[in-house]
């Protein structure tokens, strides 16, 4: 979740005896979220159903407090994911040893080594200056300005936090807003679809595009971990760019046409004064120093070492893996001294105040509960029940799966829900006969889909938190292109699935 409150109106407030106002939102959520503890209390002392002995009713209802927690916030996630480390060892459920493990999965030192990766990107304004570039190359007419945003955070998203890109997108955008309005004689109308169709296509840019890499979104890496762990099955860097970025371009093409040309066109054609404000911009950055070129040539060397790991290993007679790719380009960044001659390094550990720890945290957590229910046997039951059902084929059943996905995560944190549904979504698959990762990994980039609402991802909370636009305004965009998205990820998710990753 994003964190946008919505707020009470005054009218729903009661006053408290000392004088203090207490929202009766706040009494409901308060009340909501005792249900979790309240529901695993009684597991420990009441067993309702008959097919589930007590261990396995003290996990689910530990998956239940968790799943509340998760979806309310009621504590901040990674606080939430760090429940399995109180509750399963104390109440001898699991023993520590097994719980802890999952904490430190190779996936989860994967995503570390993307993050600090990110974070050198951001820290020499190395992001900025690839954005600016791409939008250079696209030219000056207003729907290649619009693809250029879209470009430029898809392919950032591919390597850094979808959260950081929006971030570092949305003043660029008002500002050649800002430039065009003031230098043009265009009908308003024109100016504010053109307004619209960038902060819509970067934002929905940045969503696609973090499906194209495991280390783009956190499903993607909760995938890989939870296939590693539970299946011993390790999904490759390259493999995953194999199967995902085809189906990513695909969505980015239709994402543009639909926003450019149906829904928000702006009819407009070359915007002169565009190319000097990018070269403006350009230039008060000034050439690449040193420092911007090591950390460039870093980034290139990761993204190259994950894409030839394999002729790597074959060349070299070793088994490099893509977390170890990971930990020795984030360890050379704190080896390679900056043109300061001041001994600093490209990274100093200080700098690693900025990591998103927690997000670290709940991957443990998440792959830690489903180590859980996978031991106590209630994913498979739930997965033969549904594959039970006569007359259903797998097609039917992956369709409706990410349809249902697909309108959680307009509500909820992909993250959380990654966590939650992907130990079932994956035993359905092998009830199916099916390879787990084949059947689950089209689930998981439908979990990106997100194009309705602003609480799903960070990219569509920061363009709704501008105030430039309404809630209308991306549902008018989502309606068609979240049932799209689905069709096209069903049509060929299996098949390259398939193809690449098995």
């Amino acid at each position: 979740m994003t964190g946008i409150s919505k707020g009470w109106k005054p009218d729903d407030k009661i006053h408290h005896n000392r004088g203090r106002k207490i929202s009766i939102g706040h009494i409901i959520k308060v009340v909501f979220n005792l249900l979790g503890p309240v529901l695993f209390g009684l597991s420990m002392i009441y067993s309702p159903f008959e097919f589930m002995d007590a261990r396995t009713h003290q996990v689910v209802a530990l998956v239940i407090w968790m799943l509340v927690w998760w979806i309310t916030e009621f504590v901040p996630l990674p606080v939430t994911s760090l429940l399995p480390l109180i509750i399963l060892p104390t109440f001898s459920i699991l023993d520590m040893k097994s719980v802890a493990i999952p904490y430190s999965s190779s996936v989860i030192f994967l995503f570390l080594g993307g993050f600090i990766i990110a974070l050198a990107l951001e820290k020499w304004t190395l992001h900025r200056r690839i954005a600016l570039y791409i939008l250079k190359l696209m030219g000056s007419r207003a729907d290649s300005i619009v693809l250029g945003f879209v470009i430029a955070s898809a392919f950032l998203s591919m390597w850094i936090s979808n959260t950081a890109t929006a971030v570092m997108m949305l003043p660029i955008i008002l500002s050649v807003v800002a430039m065009i309005s003031k230098n043009s004689n265009e009908n308003p109308k024109n100016i504010r679809n053109l307004k619209i169709s960038m902060l819509l296509g970067m934002a929905y840019g940045a969503n696609i595009g973090g499906m194209a890499t495991l280390i783009g979104t956190p499903p993607n890496a909760i995938l890989a971990g939870y296939i590693r762990t539970t299946y011993n099955v390790e999904v490759g860097f390259l493999e995953w760019m194999l199967f995902a970025l085809p189906i990513a371009i695909a969505l980015i093409f239709i994402m543009y046409i639909l926003i450019t040309k149906v829904v928000y066109p702006n009819r407009m054609g070359r915007i002169e004064s565009f190319s000097t404000m990018v070269d403006r911009e350009l230039e008060e950055m000034g050439k690449m120093g040193r420092d911007e070129k090591s950390t460039f040539a870093l980034f290139i060397l990761a993204a190259l070492m994950w894409i030839t790991r394999s002729g790597i290993n074959s060349l070299f007679n070793i088994n490099l893996g893509d977390t170890s790719i990971a930990m020795f380009i984030s360890v050379l960044f704190f080896l390679i001294p900056t043109s300061k001659g001041t001994g600093e390094r490209l990274l100093e550990w200080k700098d690693t105040s900025k990591l998103p720890w927690g997000v670290l945290i709940l991957f443990g957590g998440g792959l830690s509960i489903a180590s859980a229910l996978g031991d106590t046997g209630i994913l498979s039951f739930f997965a033969n029940y549904i594959t039970s059902i006569q007359g259903v084929s797998v097609t039917v059943i992956s369709l409706i799966l990410m349809l249902i996905l697909v309108v959680m995560t307009e509500l909820m944190s992909n993250t959380a829900l990654a966590t939650i549904f992907l130990p079932i979504i994956a035993s359905i698959g092998i009830s199916y006969g099916m390879n787990p990762v084949v059947f689950a990994a089209p689930m998981i980039l439908a979990m990106s889909c997100v194009f309705s609402l602003p609480m799903g991802t960070p990219p569509n909370a920061v363009i709704f938190a501008s105030g430039e636009l309404k809630i209308s305004n991306m549902v008018r965009v989502g309606f068609m292109l979240d049932p799209i998205s689905v069709s096209i990820i069903s049509l060929v998710g299996l098949f390259l699935a398939n193809l690449f990753l098995v």
